[in-house]
Parts: structure tokens; C-alpha cells; sequence
């Protein structure tokens, strides 16, 4: 694993001349904007889940200290969850993590193909751990830390871009297809059988 302040290009992958089709999908930017329903949506399903348990009135939302800490210690989990659920797990060399000062986001990125249906669980580990298994917890042992009920709001709408990244992927990827990634853009391709 590599620290990066930009996503690597892999010069040796030539999408174009090796039959990948390019997902349909906004720039770096754009994505922010447009993820942010979504991220409202997250949060309002992770507090849904937490009023189904009967735990929402252990939770008072305040601003302050508490909230960038919670986001400081959420971040680099959030990102590692990615990076450990890669193929390669975190030994590789095809696998970076590192903030965008661009901006202002941070990665996590593989820079081998993967299948489809691993893809979509690289995007989603981080919010269900760091989201609902934490209401999950909770509720099930009755230990309630306010701590943790931010930690799974602010990692609720940190995830949109995750979020939107699963339903792109599968609304147009196929079902036996990889995918790969050369800097910013996602491209598929049906797997060759063996």
C-alpha cells in the first residue's frame, strides 16, 4: 500500500485498445454535489434503523469538538475499510490511499481490475460498518456512546459518493464483468471465461 496526494494512472492500461467500456459517470467534483442527496438520504435510513431499535433518544446532536474528532477518527477507518476489502488486501503495491487537496477528498484506490460484485462490496464495507453496525451495537448491548452515533451520521453522509458509486456501477456494469480504474474514470469489461 502507498500514500498519495493524487490518484495513480497506470500508463500500461489502455482501456480504449483493450475493449473496457467507460461507465458513464460525473467528474470528481460534480459527484460531490450530486452524492449529497444521497448522503441525506444515508442518514436519514441510519436514523430510521436507529428508531426501529428503539435507541434515537440516546442520541443529541451538538456541534463542536466532538464532531471533528468523531470525522478525524472516521476518516482514516473509513478509508482503510476500503483498502482492506481490495483483492490484494494491503500488502499490495496496487493499492494507494491519500487525500485529493483538490478537492478536499480522500481515497481510497486499486489500480488492477476487480470483479463487479467486488467493486460494489469495496464501496459499501465502510458504511456498513462504520454506520450501521455501530446502531446495530448498540442497541443489541445497551451500550450507547454519543461518540459512536456520530461517528455513524457523519460516516452516513461521508459515504454519498460511496452510495452513488454502488448504483452506477450497478445499474450499468453486468453482473460477470470487472471492473478497472485509470485515474478518475471506471471502466468494465466481461470477464473471459477460463
Amino acid at each position: 500500500m502507498k500514500v498519495s496526494t493524487k490518484l495513480p494512472v497506470s500508463e500500461q492500461f489502455r482501456p480504449e485498445e483493450e475493449g473496457w467500456t467507460m461507465l458513464k459517470e460525473p467528474n470528481a467534483a460534480l459527484a460531490q454535489w450530486m452524492a449529497l442527496p444521497i448522503g441525506v438520504f444515508a442518514i436519514l435510513l441510519v436514523y430510521l434503523l436507529a428508531v426501529v431499535l428503539g435507541i434515537e433518544e440516546f442520541y443529541q446532536f451538538r456541534f463542536g469538538w466532538n464532531l471533528l474528532l468523531a470525522y478525524a477518527v472516521m476518516l482514516p477507518i473509513h478509508e482503510g475499510l476500503h483498502a482492506v476489502v481490495f483483492p490484494a488486501k494491503l500488502k499490495s503495491d496496487d493499492i494507494y490511499v491519500g487525500v485529493l487537496m483538490k478537492y478536499l477528498v480522500f481515497f481510497a484506490f486499486y489500480t488492477k481490475r476487480m470483479s463487479r460484485n467486488r467493486a460494489l462490496v469495496v464501496y459499501l464495507t465502510p458504511f456498513l460498518v462504520l454506520s450501521i453496525v455501530p446502531i446495530v451495537f448498540m442497541a443489541a448491548t445497551g451500550v450507547y456512546s454519543l461518540f459512536l452515533f456520530d461517528i455513524a451520521f457523519l460516516n452516513a453522509i461521508g459515504a454519498c459518493v460511496d452510495l452513488l458509486a454502488i448504483w452506477m456501477i450497478s445499474t450499468q456494469v453486468p453482473k460477470e464483468a470487472v471492473v478497472r480504474n485509470k485515474g478518475y474514470k471506471t471502466y468494465w469489461k466481461h470477464q473471459r471465461m477460463s
